[in-house]
This record gives structure tokens, C-alpha cells and sequence, in this order.
């Protein structure tokens, strides 16, 4: 997917959640991955496994 789309920010604590629009809030997930990626306050390493865990 990182070769086919443009990346997007996504924030892991969501600001609807009381995230920071700051850059330890962001993570690059390309156009698919961050239409799936959930909706409620992940730790960093919570959303690499999940991440690592779609198939590719």
C-alpha cells in the first residue's frame, strides 16, 4: 500500500478524544490503512501491531 497511496496523518489519540494535533500524536498511514484504523486512543506501539496484523 505505501507505494500505491499518498500517506496521511492519523493521529492515535484522536483530538475528537482530546489528542494533540502534535507530532508524538501522528503516525503516516496510507489512504486505506487510515479509513480502516480505529477510532479511540491507541498507544504508539498498539498501532504498529495493528498494522503489522493486516495483511498486505
Amino acid at each position: 500500500m505505501w507505494n500505491e497511496s499518498r500517506l496521511e496523518k492519523h493521529h492515535y489519540n484522536p483530538l475528537s478524544l482530546g489528542g494533540e494535533d502534535e507530532i508524538h500524536n501522528i503516525v503516516l498511514l496510507c489512504k486505506k490503512c487510515h479509513s480502516e484504523a480505529p477510532m479511540s486512543s491507541m498507544t504508539l506501539e498498539e498501532i504498529v501491531i495493528w498494522c503489522n496484523s493486516k495483511p498486505s
